[in-house]
């Protein structure tokens, strides 16, 4: 982290002045294009976000939020969880709902994606075609002829998580030194990694920017759910059990705005779309109608 960036990050936890009395939300945002599109890493003002599913989602909660002052700071997603877990006043609106997570965070839902899918080279897959119609993970895991690397504070679903500890995972590895896709990416174009894990419309938008190789691509899951929840998640204690309640009330008006479907839709590969536009709508509606805090 540079010195600027240490000094923003510093002056985020610093209680504000007795003059003002409006409480801080802090949120939590990293480099991870099309969910957070960060152009200013030093940024601090929430007005400065982008146009990631993500920077929407944060700003139509500053919108509805009036009565907090809304600030937030770039960190990997490593640090994220760790300040969650130390009870740091922090929200990240971008997380999975796993046991371990809840055991330190409060959650409510916050939106849908489509699973995750194996991101590989093409010549993996032409030595491999019927991996097209969908992976096995669990077969995959215990091919020793091929290398797979995720970055260590990811979490992708309860059920990939489990497969990921098993015993019978050979050789699909955490790497902590690497918090972001194009990381991996890159190591597969050279040669040095032959697959990983990530979201599509991750994949279509950073090879969209050049910033992933071209011959990448993705292939589904075997009996992948049709998708997965996102959620804002803050931290366990007081502040954020009261500050959740107000976020999940928000996020109730909020999806009744056409403006958050179109942010959840937004980078979607439309072959996507075309399977889980129905699963959207559904979510929508039920986001709208009622509370979706998980256990506190």
């Amino acid at each position: 982290m540079s010195g600027k960036r240490a000094l923003c990050a510093l002056l985020l936890w610093l209680p504000l002045p007795s003059a003002q009395a409006k409480e801080r939300i802090t949120w939590a945002v990293f480099d991870w294009a099309p969910v957070y599109i960060l152009q200013n890493p030093d940024a601090v003002q929430v007005a400065q976000l982008n146009d990631g599913t993500g920077d929407r989602l944060v700003k139509l909660l500053q919108h509805s939020l009036p009565q907090y002052e809304h600030r937030m700071v770039n960190m990997v997603p490593g640090r994220i969880f760790a300040e969650l877990r130390n009870g740091t006043h922090l929200c990240y609106a971008s997380s999975l709902a796993n046991a371990d997570r809840l055991a330190y965070s409060v959650m409510t839902a916050a939106g849908i994606a489509p699973p995750v899918q194996v991101v590989l080279r093409q010549d993996t897959l032409r030595a491999h075609p019927q991996w097209r119609d969908g992976v096995d993970l669990a077969q995959l895991f215990q091919d020793r002829s091929l290398l797979g690397n995720y970055p260590a504070a990811r979490s992708f679903g309860d059920e990939i998580d489990t497969l990921l500890r098993s015993p019978s995972n050979r050789n699909m590895k955490p790497m902590a030194v690497v918090s972001q896709s194009s990381n991996l990416f890159r190591m597969m174009q050279m040669g040095r990694l032959d697959y990983t894990l990530e979201y599509p419309q991750v994949l279509v938008y950073q090879q969209s920017k050049g910033q992933a190789p071209a011959d990448l691509v993705s292939v589904p899951i075997k009996n992948a759910p049709p998708f997965l929840g996102s959620h804002v998640a803050c931290s366990k204690n007081d502040w954020g059990r009261k500050v959740i309640v107000d976020i999940d009330a928000a996020m109730q008006k909020i999806a009744a705005q056409p403006s958050y479907l179109q942010a959840l839709e937004a980078w979607v590969p439309p072959n996507e779309m075309a399977l889980r536009h129905k699963d959207y709508e559904n979510f929508v509606r039920q986001r709208s109608s009622r509370s979706m805090i998980l256990s506190q």
